[in-house]
């Protein structure tokens, strides 16, 4: 029996602690290694089980008995250690390998540490602090952008239509779009002229501006005159031939509105905010919260005006936290002059989307720069928003603190917008009490001493939101604190005269940019408030009161439209037949060689100088030019015949008392 097996029988290790330098990858060596013997009995019988050859034994006596001094290598040695190379690493070295891996991490962090500076670790309470630090008020959500996703949480996915959710990528559209969903139903942009270009960096805001190409511009011409024409065909007609233009959109959209058919309306307002998505500059990113367009240029004004007309449709179709998404995105775009007026919408549609939180926050970091207080919608809204915080709040404490808060800030409210308590128990069908009545600050009459721009922006708070007041919790805490107004007037308060001194001051004219959204807006009851310097200027639904300072890349010219002014009824019939037609600029149509071709007739020489005959074309340009001015004199002379009225005739009493009746 070999060595090697009477040591296995005796318990001793089979090789020497140290392993030997020359053999590290043997695989022999490395399970005695690892092997654990002395923790096992020895099996006798596993010798017989063993096949070595003798060759082996007397190896494993020399490498026993051998001193440490390296042993000569045969070629036969040399040739199993050169296959035994290319097996995997022994078992034995993988500690040795975890310690240089380990090795080796360190002095990566300690080189990172080295040029980055060392990391200090953060308490729990710090990283609590930073999770929870506030996003600016205006982050735009993506999520929050899609109607149908709010409809989801509202109704369920069944009520919804499943074939309409999500933001599947149709055929043509390798791109995602944020603010209009379901672009499946669209077709491709078409390529129209159309584009974006990146105008400048300041600081960390991206300031864009649309781009029309010449395709585009002679299209714009062409949707003017199919606007002064008052024929909504001829701007459907210009839509088919043309399905880029978004102008024919959003005026479309009008009109069908105006039809009352609002899905198409609505339809029509997305697929115009597709159509400048899809042409947006790459970096243009609606999320970020940086990137800027300046109302100002004329080629912008449509993504306003969409953005605008979007977020009311939604609201009407309930999805009042889609519409506020939008909303902020509209006053994101352009938050330091705010051209549509998009602030007195935030406090309305985040009231309806019960974002209460947000709005009081919106209010705090707003209010040093715009001065919201002076404003009847935040006024009133800020208070209604920390009332239901107060509702919801779990901490009596923090409740009480709350309801104290509101307390204050209506009261505010009611000194200084007395005017808008009337309208709103007017609206929502409540008496007050007598004190609350007899009190002169809120009587009716009140309205007529303020300022007309301070009458305007009540009333159109009470027309949007006064349905929000007629909650069990809201009117008695607005009838609570109407007493409690009516006691400081009683009182002589100081705060009474303050806001009476407000009223006269702060308000001795209204801006552009508000009276622009009441327009826009539509609402009715307020349209009659704006000053006369508005309703004297020509409104145009695709540009509405445009900017006296704006600008564009190019000349739009409006066909001068004198003889429309004009009460003869025959001129507005055969305008009515030929819009585009102008007895002042007639066109130079000739006929050459009985051709009726306008351009080749100029070109045929009858467009030489006064005094000249040029032959045929000379004189059909003549008998052209005698035939308009026939057209023109008779347009303008002509008259309706004075109707005869039969003195013997006898009256009939019953239409008098009719027409006294209407």
């Amino acid at each position: 029996m070999s060595s090697r097996n009477l040591r296995k029988l005796k318990g001793k290790p089979a090789i020497a602690e140290e392993p030997s330098p020359l053999h590290p990858g043997d695989e022999e060596e490395a399970d005695d290694l690892t092997s654990d013997t002395s923790s096992r009995p020895a099996n006798i019988f596993s010798l017989l089980n063993e096949s070595q050859s003798e060759t082996d034994v007397k190896e494993d006596d020399d490498v026993d008995t051998s001193a440490p001094a390296p042993l000569p290598q045969t070629q036969g040695k040399r040739k199993r250690k050169k296959k035994k190379s290319s097996r995997r690493p022994a078992a034995a070295s993988s500690e040795d390998n975890t310690v240089s891996e380990v090795d080796e991490v360190d002095a990566s962090v300690l080189e990172v540490n080295r040029l980055l500076g060392e990391i200090t670790v953060q308490s729990p309470a710090t990283e609590q602090t930073n999770s929870t630090i506030v996003k600016n008020v205006l982050t735009i959500e993506r999520k929050h952008l899609n109607p149908d996703a709010e409809m989801r949480r509202m109704f369920g996915r069944d009520v919804v239509d499943q074939r309409r959710t999500g933001r599947r990528r149709g055929p043509g559209h390798p791109r995602s779009f944020s603010m209009v969903t379901n672009v499946h139903r669209f077709p491709p942009p078409v390529k129209l002229g159309l584009s974006m270009e990146l105008v400048e960096q300041r600081g960390s805001e991206q300031w864009f501006q649309f781009v029309h190409g010449p395709q585009y511009q002679e299209v714009e011409h062409q949707f003017l005159a199919a606007v002064e024409s008052v024929n909504p065909d001829n701007i459907l007609a210009l839509m088919n031939r043309h399905p880029g233009h978004v102008n024919s959109m959003l005026q479309l959209s009008d009109v069908c509105r105006l039809g009352e058919d609002l899905a198409l309306s609505a339809e029509l307002l997305e697929r115009a905010l597709f159509t400048m998505e899809a042409a947006a500059h790459p970096l243009f990113s609606v999320t970020a919260g940086t990137a800027r367009l300046d109302y100002r240029r004329r080629e912008n004004r449509p993504l306003f005006l969409a953005l605008f007309r979007h977020a009311r449709a939604l609201s009407e179709r309930g999805c009042h936290r889609t519409a506020l998404e939008f909303c902020k995105l509209l006053l994101s775009v352009q938050p330091s002059d705010d051209p549509l007026g998009a602030v007195l919408l935030v406090c309305h549609y985040a009231l309806r989307a019960h974002e209460y939180q947000w709005l009081v926050r919106f209010h705090a970091q707003w209010e040093p720069v715009r001065n919201l207080s002076q404003l009847p919608s935040f006024a009133y809204s800020v208070p209604y928003a920390h009332l239901l915080l107060a509702e919801a709040a779990g901490d009596s404490t923090e409740a009480e603190r709350l309801r104290q808060q509101a307390d204050a800030g209506l009261q505010r409210a009611l000194l200084l917008f007395p005017s808008l308590l009337p309208l709103l128990n007017d609206k929502c069908d409540v008496t007050p009490c007598q004190e609350v009545r007899e009190c002169p600050l809120f009587q009716p009459a009140a309205e007529r001493s303020q300022a007309q721009a301070l009458t305007m922006l009540c009333r159109l708070y009470a027309e949007r939101s006064s349905d929000l007041w007629k909650t069990s919790t809201v009117a008695p805490w607005l009838q609570r604190n109407a007493l409690e107004s009516a006691r400081l007037v009683e009182q002589k308060d100081p705060r009474v005269a303050e806001g009476q001194e407000a009223r006269k001051k702060r308000y001795p004219g209204m801006p552009l940019s508000i009276c622009r959204h009441v327009v826009v807006a539509d609402v009715k009851e307020v349209m009659g408030l704006l000053p006369p310097e508005i309703t004297s200027r020509p409104v145009v639904g695709h540009d509405p009161l445009p900017p006296p300072d704006g600008t564009s890349g190019y000349t739009l010219t409006r066909r001068p439209r004198a003889a429309l002014g004009s009460s003869n009824p025959f001129a507005a019939f055969f305008y009515s037949m030929l819009p585009n037609f102008d007895p002042n600029n007639p066109p130079e149509a000739l006929l050459d060689d009985g051709h009726a071709v306008a351009a080749a007739a100029a070109a045929a020489g009858g467009a030489g100088p006064a005094g000249e005959d040029p032959g045929l074309g000379g004189e059909l340009r003549t008998s052209v030019v005698s035939l308009l001015d026939a057209m023109r004199d008779l347009l303008t002379n002509l008259s309706p015949m004075p109707a005869t009225v039969d003195e013997d005739a006898d009256l009939d009493e019953s239409d008098d008392e009719a027409w006294a009746d209407a």
